[in-house]
């Protein structure tokens, strides 16, 4: 099996894994409403509150051709389960509808990432900063799969930071105009995606963009990471159950929970930017396993 085809698994285990807490929890798979195709994100609409994002590689994310979403396929679901658009757009070969899906179980999951319920499940939901501060150490260093506002956070935390991107690395790259030329950032370490595994073989803590999950690259970047000491996942794609990849090796996701729906469908509508809209409306919180506790004296 290759590393896509384990990332599919994986995700497919995840499906298996929310329908067997929906039916222990006797909840109601969502209806799908509305999808929102935007430049860079598909979003799902469903009933319940049910709503989820993933990346689509269009707009600024874009690398190469995107194929054109099937528009009458989509239509097919509205009404539907959104269990069954996710079972049958996770397995496709299509990057839209590969986003549908991870949005579709990102939307499926908001009712099992809430603190009593991802508590029942042994794990606990934290505050970014409490985790982030747990987690990287001053001698560490720290790679970051995918340019996002994490990176921020972590400049000046750690000996050395590290980013790998898809994207040309001149996308990140600033030209400094004084009395010589020189570039920027001089903060972080900026390399390409042939480095991932040279990079990620040599961190002590890892953290996966989310958007991994749909073009089929997290298998392969978490087996870069098998040496590091703490590896996360990160970002609106990563908004599914953690249980499947705790199991892989994940110490910690960091997510939104959907708390506002009818803002986020507003937002799907009339928003440019989904991401800050994301962040700036609904709720980030970092959930990982729960610290094993000292048994009684």
């Amino acid at each position: 099996m290759d590393y896509e085809d384990m990332t599919t698994t994986l995700l497919k285990h995840t499906l298996h894994r929310l329908r067997h807490l929906y039916e222990k929890e006797s909840l109601k798979p969502g209806e799908v409403l509305e999808i929102g195709l935007k430049p860079q994100w598909n979003v799902v609409i469903g009933s319940n509150g049910q709503c989820g994002m993933a990346i689509n590689f269009t707009g600024i994310h874009s690398l190469e051709e995107t194929p054109e979403p099937d528009l009458e396929k989509l239509k097919s679901y509205i009404g539907g389960s959104l269990m069954t658009m996710a079972d049958e757009a996770i397995p496709s070969q299509n990057i839209h509808m590969r986003a549908i899906g991870v949005a579709a179980m990102s939307a499926l999951s908001q009712p099992l990432l809430s603190p009593d319920s991802l508590r029942s499940r042994g794990f606990e939901c934290a505050e970014r900063s409490a985790v982030m501060t747990e987690v990287v150490r001053a001698t560490d260093v720290v790679t970051v799969v995918g340019y996002g506002g994490l990176v921020r956070g972590l400049v000046g935390t750690c000996k050395e930071l590290h980013v790998t991107e898809m994207r040309p690395r001149e996308t990140f790259i600033t030209t400094v105009i004084g009395r010589a030329v020189d570039f920027g950032p001089k903060v972080l370490s900026i390399h390409g995606e042939r480095e991932n595994e040279f990079v990620l073989g040599r961190s002590d803590v890892v953290i996966i963009t989310g958007s991994s999950l749909v073009n089929s690259t997290f298998a392969e970047l978490l087996a870069y990471s098998r040496h590091a000491r703490s590896a996360g996942l990160y970002g609106p794609s990563a908004c599914i159950i953690p249980d499947v990849l705790f199991e892989q090796g994940l110490e910690f996701v960091l997510s939104h929970r959907i708390r506002d729906p009818e803002r986020f469908r507003y937002d799907m509508v009339n928003d440019i930017d989904m991401e800050t809209a994301l962040k700036t409306h609904q709720q980030l919180q970092v959930i990982r396993k729960e610290p094993a506790r000292a048994s009684p004296v």
